[in-house]
């Protein structure tokens, strides 16, 4: 069976609430099970707050099976699990109180992100620093090369031939 059951917190918040319970019975009495829920639910809502419900639903599910258990039970009804689904909050409550929280989270990803991009600019920089030690010591190995070949008298290379058939003038 659905539920949609409008409450009031201990604070005067309103809210809906959107879920299901099954239960056993001998005859259909959805509506009258529905009331029941109904009547016990509120009542529990009302000696809680917005982040009590919040943060312990499945609680919220066991205090509402364990209230309404015995009435059902003299009915001749079993109510074998109920779940929320959502909780609909027209006031905007939840969201307020979530925006300091929402707030420091987004603080906390821009650090950091910005930590990690500096951290990537430094490997970057220490990247481009390795390559350029790498490309000095090429060239002074090279410049050392070239200065031990200079200093050792041998053969000049040879130079081009020119085809006589081809010779300009």
């Amino acid at each position: 069976m659905q539920l949609f059951i409008p409450c009031v917190t201990r604070q005067g918040i309103p809210l809906r609430f959107k879920g299901a319970a099954s239960y056993t019975a001998t005859n259909r009495m959805d509506e009258q099970v529905r009331k029941t829920l109904a009547w016990y639910l509120e009542a529990i809502i009302r000696g809680l707050t917005a982040e009590e419900l919040v943060t312990d639903s499945r609680q919220l599910a066991d205090s509402l099976t364990a209230a309404v258990g015995p009435d059902l039970a003299r009915a001749g009804l079993h109510i074998v699990s109920v779940e929320f689904h959502e909780i609909e909050d027209p006031t905007r409550y939840f969201r307020i109180l979530a925006a300091p929280h929402i707030e420091t989270i987004r603080r906390a990803a821009r650090e950091a992100m910005a930590l990690a991009n500096q951290r990537a600019a430094e490997a970057e920089s220490e990247r481009i620093e390795r390559i350029r030690h790498g490309e000095d010591a090429i060239r002074a190995a090279e410049a050392q090369r070239r200065g031990a070949q200079g200093d050792r008298p041998g053969p000049n290379p040879p130079e081009p031939e020119q085809d006589q058939d081809h010779a300009r003038p």
